[in-house]
């Protein structure tokens, strides 16, 4: 009787294993991202605040403050948040070299004030209330040697 109580708690243990939801692994093992992150509906600074999109410089011909906000793609970019790389070119340059192959582009006049560029979404309320001396380059960001 025992026997039949340990098959049955053993049957029961695997159909629940197998009822539950899949692993987040997948065939090579590599584990996707815990939140998937739409970065085209994000604002300049959402957007540099995270550490799964990059900020991009992408002008048009009627105004050159314009930027997309899209999922990371290069190693360099990977898990670096673009504010950790505004102020202290310093230790942003450290925090990019740290990467094996990757140095700092610096801000190119890139200005994060309200109202100082924008992606398909305006600025919020978040984005500083501040003026800049230039704006409508690049932002700052880890680049591939």
């Amino acid at each position: 009787m025992a026997l039949k109580q340990v098959l049955l708690a053993l049957a029961a243990a695997a159909l629940a294993a197998c009822s539950r939801a899949p692993s987040q692994e997948s065939v090579a093992g590599a584990t996707a991202p815990a939140n998937i992150v739409d970065c085209g509906v994000l604002s300049r600074k959402a957007c540099m605040d995270s550490r799964a999109c990059t900020l991009v410089h992408a002008p048009d011909p009627g105004n050159r403050a314009t930027y997309l906000c899209r999922a990371e793609l290069a190693p360099c970019e990977s898990g670096v948040a673009q504010t950790d790389l505004a102020g202290d070119e310093a230790g942003a340059r450290k925090l990019c070299e740290q990467r094996a192959g990757c140095t700092l582009a610096p801000s190119g006049c890139y200005c994060h004030c309200r109202g100082g560029g924008r992606t398909r979404v305006p600025d919020g309320a978040d984005a500083e209330q501040c003026n800049c001396a230039c704006g409508g380059g690049p932002p700052p960001n880890c680049v591939a040697m």
